[in-house]
């Protein structure tokens, strides 16, 4: 156990020179006259224990306790209190066996503390005092006027003391602790349970993406696969044809120059005789190249009638699929009713169920009120038949304690009335002063009542600001949310693009060497031709189709870049390539098909019905692109139809004519057509999305900007209002607490106002009581017997009714308990039914929201069937209108074949007399023709197929970046692959592509990101959850221990109150008891007395010296309990009478064996009980003075 050794001052309050002051064990007193500083060791003791309050101190600040100076001295700047123990045993660990603790204070405000030397904190120093039962403010601390406290202290505030010495204070920090940690852990629980929801909200919407986009890229790579394969069957398929024809074009150039020589021969021979003939012939081979001309325009209106009848089917075919389409859908909206009705029926019964269970609980909260009504009524019952016989108990006592107390009560009566005459006088004046400070507080309550009411309003107004801030400011989130969304929509679009442009996909391995390693060899190229043409919306289609051959063509700086981009491409083997130096723009004919040639542009074309303009107006050309593109396109045209164009060939045949749906008229004669479709993902349409697109990312982007700009304008008020609705709360929380502190000592200053008037009244009462009772006390004897039989009987009937009623009230009580959890069982199946029933009705909603969007899916599929009609009956009266002129062509051409005949027969006619030489040169002429014409519609049938061929190839290119020969091999089959199929799968998956929709490819990443994330946050709330369980199991093992040793406690020190009581008093009883209704470790404690002759009631009721030596019986009570090593005891013997400051002083004499007691007071028979007397006296006015006597 610690020992005090002595106790160091400097600069404390009165005590300015350095003083010791040694404690032996036993018992020292501290005498003096008044306001010599006798009390400032004790404020000393507690100040260097830790006390933190200058009132407790008898200061208003914390520098009042720094020596302020005397008529002879100037105050010091710092006050300095050391503390020594002795700690042999090691009660708090010490190594040294010594522990010194000391506390410095100077007047700049500055503090310290030390332990053993070392620097410490407070808290370090109330933790080592609290193993040994030392501290300020504990029971081994009674300063002037907390014997009073004691006794006159709430019941709650009381049990501080029991608290003390059963040792709880440091379990009920360890609770505090663990209860701010589980506060915090909920806290921190919840922040987690927000973010868990909010990314299981992402992963919800990012799984359908991340779904969405594998099955995008299953189908692209379905798809492509499907092209490979469909563009090498048709290649494959071109390059037999083109074999086959190349094969007959050669026979027939044979046969050809064979007759042709046999007709050389015999022109020389029969030279003369075909001068004689030579207008005759000159008008038959006119006539046959007419006949020809019209066989030429009969296969175009075949060709023509074939292409309708094909688009017919199309759209045939397109309809079709759209009404199928819509019948399937029109099948899952018929699903999607049948859903919605079931679904809206759950509902119902849900919400029956909802309200059948909600009636059923109000009629249990009902019964359990009415139950809870009748046990309240029992338990009063109870109580009130306890308190009948616990008072008939005390009657009984009082009758018996009369008996003894009577001859006593004449001698006490005299000294007794003496007393409380001069008690009464002091009595007054306290009620006069706390009248004076009442007055004062009210004023002070009044001003911050008022001041609480204008920060209120400020905090609502700033309240209702924010509220109003923070909606605007979700809403603007929303927006900004939305914009970047967009920016990323539209940069994901950018990228494809822009991926696209860097694989250069669409051209030739060349070109794509040329670009992508090109400058590692050296090689400058600019770029592609396309890169240096726009062209307006309407004509793109017809400029890419025209243009196809020249736009891939690669710029190259110069002429030497030109040379080694042609090494590079042999070494590379990368196929042929078209390129153009930048310092010859001119050579379009190199590139492409040759120019127009420099006939002047007919002027009067342009006023042509049907002439739309000339092509490079229509174009933007750049510098890089100018020459080449310009020599390339001329004077082309743009027209409305394919008719017009061969109208006007006929009339101007030395211009290319273009029309818009991708047919040319060149100069040559020759017509290419088809294709358009695959110029719509061409390279100057590609170039026209990629343009398309930044613009799109810069918009999106300056649209984000600028939201994120409000946003954040919009987050600085929102800040700001949040200061300033913080700063106004914590200026009304420092109100309040002014305003609650003020009301509490205005309330306690009332109520030791009412204390002392009553304590008054109380005096007057025992005056006159005192002055009756030696009158009562003769007549009260004689009848104090048979009162006491008859008080006996009436006790131990109350006592079996008090056991009946017990036995009724526990039974209504089990049976509430029962009523209560019918109730709990209740209200959890109406929290389940009602979550069933919210759950439901989202169903529905979500049902209801399909069903509308599967009616307007099915609209859109009747009106693309409508469209396709259309185009089928548009086809139609096409192919009608084509049909009637073919007839008229076949009219044409078999009148003109007749005439042939007619001129033919006229020509043998006139020949006849020549000869069979004349004859058989009739016929090889005829047979040379017939195998001209043969050739012709060969090679105009190989011209095709070669342009089909060479589209093939660019379009395979554009989609799959490779030729069409290099696109794939069809999968190895007994059965052969049908294109017409190929094609229709392609078209299935392009629609079943479409149908998917905008696609995030970045949404799998983000998936796999965003679970990890959520694993993550899941095991951190499993870590939470497992936190929060530890630390209530700690508060429970906390509260279940500081129950144990209060209880513990508890009873120990009230048996032994109860007899130190008796000790001090020579008789009486006393007790200790608990707040009924209410938990132990938050329980009040009311003292009950009794002194001798007097009935057992409040202390309040009771004299000054009844309350002190009360007070003191309690607190060796604590002592016997709990022993602390010091005491120190300030003027607790001020109220006692000689003979009760005897009984201290033998019970002080019989504790000092274990305890050091230090003793301020002004009682000689204190001091003489005393071991060691120090006394301070003030030789100088203002500083106090220490002198030590040892007594024998």
């Amino acid at each position: 156990m610690l020992k005090l050794e002595r106790l160091q001052i400097a600069g404390f309050k009165s005590f300015s020179d350095r003083t010791e002051v040694t404690f032996p064990a036993g018992i020292t007193a501290v005498v003096g006259p008044n306001g010599c500083g006798k009390s400032n060791i004790g404020d000393a003791i507690n100040w260097v224990l830790g006390e933190q309050s200058p009132k407790n101190l008898r200061g208003r600040h914390m520098a009042d306790v720094i020596f302020s100076g005397s008529d002879a001295r100037k105050p010091l700047g710092m006050a300095e209190v050391s503390l020594h123990f002795n700690d042999a045993q090691g009660a708090v660990g010490g190594e040294s066996g010594k522990l010194v603790i000391t506390r410095k204070l100077f007047r700049s405000g500055e503090s310290e503390y030390r332990v053993n030397g070392a620097r410490a904190r407070l808290k370090d120093i109330q933790e080592l005092l609290s193993q040994g039962h030392v501290g300020a403010r504990s029971y081994a601390t009674i300063e002037q006027g907390r014997i009073d406290q004691i006794l006159n202290a709430k019941p709650k505030d009381r049990r501080q003391l029991i608290e003390d010495a059963a040792g709880i204070a440091g379990y009920k920090h360890k609770r505090r602790l663990a209860e701010m940690k589980l506060d915090a852990t909920h806290a921190n629980l919840l922040r987690v349970n927000d973010i868990i929801v909010e990314v299981e909200r992402s992963i919800r919407s990012l799984k359908r993406q991340a779904a969405k986009a594998r099955r995008y890229r299953t189908l692209r790579d379905e798809l492509r696969s499907k092209e490979r394969v469909r563009f090498a069957l048709r290649a494959q398929d071109l390059d037999t044809r083109l074999e086959t024809l190349r094969g007959t074009e050669a026979a027939a150039r044979e046969a050809e120059a064979e007759i042709a020589a046999g007709l050389g021969k015999s022109e020389v021979q029969l030279v003369e005789q075909r001068t004689e003939h030579e207008q005759l012939q000159e008008s038959f081979r006119e006539l046959g190249e007419a006949t020809h001309q019209l066989e030429l325009e009969t296969d175009r209106s075949e060709g023509l009638v074939k292409s309708c009848v094909e688009r017919v089917a199309e759209a045939a075919e397109a309809a079709t699929r759209q009404r199928a389409e819509a019948k399937s859908l029109t099948e899952r909206l018929a699903e999607s009713e049948v859903g919605l009705e079931e679904i809206a029926a759950r509902v119902g019964q849900s919400s029956a169920d909802a309200e059948r269970l909600s009636v059923q609980w109000d009629e249990q909260r009902n019964a359990v009120a009415a139950a809870e009504t009748l046990r309240g009524e029992q338990r009063e019952d109870v109580e009130r038949r306890r308190q009948e016989q616990f008072s008939t108990m005390n009657e009984v006592a009082e009758l018996r304690n009369r008996l003894t107390a009577i001859e006593e009560g004449l001698q006490r009566c005299g000294a007794q009335r003496a007393r409380t005459e001069s008690e009464l006088e002091l009595t007054g004046d306290d009620v006069e002063r706390i009248r004076g400070e009442s007055h004062t507080l009210d004023e002070q309550c009044s001003y911050h009542v008022d001041e609480v009411s204008r920060l209120s309003k400020a905090l609502a107004e700033a309240e209702s600001g924010l509220a109003s801030i923070r909606k605007a400011h979700d809403v603007q989130s929303e927006g900004l949310n939305a914009a970047r969304e967009a920016e990323k929509s539209a940069v994901a679009r950018l990228n494809t693009l822009e991926d696209v442009d860097t694989r250069f996909a669409g051209v030739s391995d060349g070109v794509r060497t040329l670009i992508h390693g090109g400058p590692r060899a050296g090689v400058r190229p600019l770029g592609v031709l396309a890169d240096y043409v726009e062209a307006q919306s309407d004509v793109e289609g017809a400029a890419e189709g025209y243009l196809r051959n020249i736009l891939p063509t690669v710029i190259m700086q110069d002429d030497a870049d030109v040379e080694k981009a042609c090494d590079l491409l042999r070494r590379e083997g990368a196929g042929r390539t078209t390129m153009i130096s930048k310092s010859h723009p001119g050579g379009g004919a190199a590139v492409g098909h040759t120019s127009n040639g420099t006939d002047a542009f007919p002027g009067s074309l342009l006023g042509h019905p049907g002439v739309r303009g000339r092509l490079r107006e229509r174009l933007d050309l750049k510098t890089a692109g100018n020459g080449v593109v310009g020599d390339r396109i001329g004077d082309a045209v743009l027209v409305d139809t394919l008719t017009t164009a061969l109208m006007l060939h006929r009339q101007y045949p030395g211009v290319d004519y273009l029309t818009a749906s991708g047919d040319v008229v060149y100069s040559s004669g020759v017509v290419a057509t088809g294709g358009v479709e695959q110029s719509k993902n061409g390279l100057l349409a590609h170039r026209r999305k990629s343009d398309e697109a930044r613009q799109g990312v810069e918009k999106t982007r300056a649209a984000a900007q600028q939201a994120q700009r409000e946003n954040e304008t919009m987050r600085q008020k929102m800040v700001a209002l949040e200061i300033l609705e913080r700063e106004t709360r914590q200026a009304l929380d420092e109100a309040n607490h002014k305003r609650v502190e003020l009301e509490a000592y205005a309330r306690r200053n009332r109520e030791d106002g009412e204390r002392a008037g009553r304590k008054r009244e109380t005096l007057d009462e025992e005056i006159a009581v005192a002055n009756r009772e030696v009158e009562e006390l003769s007549t009260r004897q004689a009848a104090t017997v048979q009162e006491i039989a008859t008080v006996e009987g009436r006790r131990r009937t109350l006592e079996h009714d008090l056991q009946q009623a017990t036995l009724r009230s526990e039974e209504q009580e089990a049976a509430g308990q029962l009523l209560a959890e019918a109730v709990s069982a209740l209200r959890v199946e109406l929290a389940s039914r009602t979550e069933q029933l919210q759950a439901a009705q989202q169903e529905k909603q979500r049902l209801q929201e399909g069903r509308d969007e599967l009616k307007r899916r099915v609209d859109a599929c009747h009106a693309e069937a409508s469209a396709a009609d259309a185009r089928g009956e548009e086809a139609a009266r096409l192919k009608t209108e084509t049909d009637a002129t073919l007839l008229q062509q076949l009219e044409e051409r078999r009148g003109a074949t007749e005439r042939s005949s007619e001129m033919e027969r006229r020509i043998l006619e006139l020949q006849r007399h020549l000869g069979e030489m004349d004859s058989g040169l009739k016929t090889l002429r005829d047979r040379l023709e017939a195998e001209r014409t043969v050739t012709r519609e060969l090679e105009l049938e190989r011209t095709k197929l070669e342009s089909e061929r060479s589209h093939l190839d660019e379009l395979c290119i554009q989609e799959l970046g490779v030729p069409s020969l290099d696109a794939g091999e069809p999968p190895e089959s007994d059965e052969p692959v049908d294109l017409d199929t190929l094609d229709k799968e392609c078209a299935d998956i392009r629609e079943r592509i479409e149908r998917i929709g905008p696609v995030n490819m970045t949404a799998i990443d983000e998936f796999s990101e965003y679970e990890e994330r959520h694993d993550f946050l899941s095991k951190q709330k499993l870590d939470l959850e497992q936190s929060m369980n530890s630390l209530r199991e700690s508060i429970r093992r906390i509260n279940r221990t500081s129950r144990d040793r209060f209880e513990e406690a508890f009873e120990q020190i009230r048996r032994s109150y109860q007899e130190i009581f008796k000790l001090l008093f020579n008789g009486g009883r006393a007790d200790l008891r608990l707040e009924e209704g209410e938990d132990v470790l938050d329980c009040g404690i009311e003292i009950m007395v009794q002194p001798p002759g007097k009935r057992l009631g409040s202390v309040a009721l009771m004299s000054g010296g009844e309350k002190a030596l009360s007070a003191i019986a309690l607190l060796f009570a604590v002592f016997r309990y709990q022993p602390s090593p010091f005491c120190l005891l300030d003027e607790v013997d001020a109220a006692l009478d000689d003979a009760n400051v005897q009984r201290f002083a033998r019970m002080l004499k019989e504790y000092a064996k274990q305890t050091q007691f230090i003793v301020v007071t002004h009682n000689k028979l204190s001091m003489e009980s005393a071991d060691l007397l120090y006394g301070v006296t003030m030789e100088e006015p203002g500083v106090s003075k220490v002198m030590s006597i040892q007594l024998q």
